[in-house]
């Protein structure tokens, strides 16, 4: 039997900065944890922002992501500054994510393989 076709559609926001990780015991033997910080609610905000379908940076992360392929030969193609403002009327800047190229190939999404990280 042919199985049916699924179609996934992924909305993407991308933050980067610090966080505290919170865990605590439950009843028994299980833990709950939560995450805390500027980021969260940055991300959040732009997660709200972003179009269906789209990959959306914040500023802080097209900083990072620009540091973190500086000398390489990949490249992103982005689209921005776009300016929102958020629900408690607050101005945000994000960016759209259009198109990379990693390791030869270019695709739009292979955002991941350009290994972005804040070792800080």
């Amino acid at each position: 039997a042919r199985r049916p076709e699924v179609h996934l559609t992924l909305t993407v926001g991308l933050h980067c900065g610090p966080l505290v990780v919170g865990v605590q015991r439950s009843a028994g033997k299980t833990f709950t944890w939560d995450i805390y910080g500027e980021p969260v609610h940055a991300v959040s905000a732009v997660m709200v922002a972003t179009s269906r379908g789209k990959v959306s940076l914040t500023e802080a992360y097209v900083v990072k992501l620009q540091e973190a392929i500086a000398g390489t030969t990949a490249w992103v193609e982005i689209v921005g500054p776009i300016e929102v403002t958020l629900t408690d009327k607050v101005p945000m800047v994000m960016y759209d994510l259009c198109a990379t190229q990693v390791a030869g190939r270019t695709d739009p999404y292979t955002i991941w393989e350009a290994k972005v990280s804040d070792n800080s």
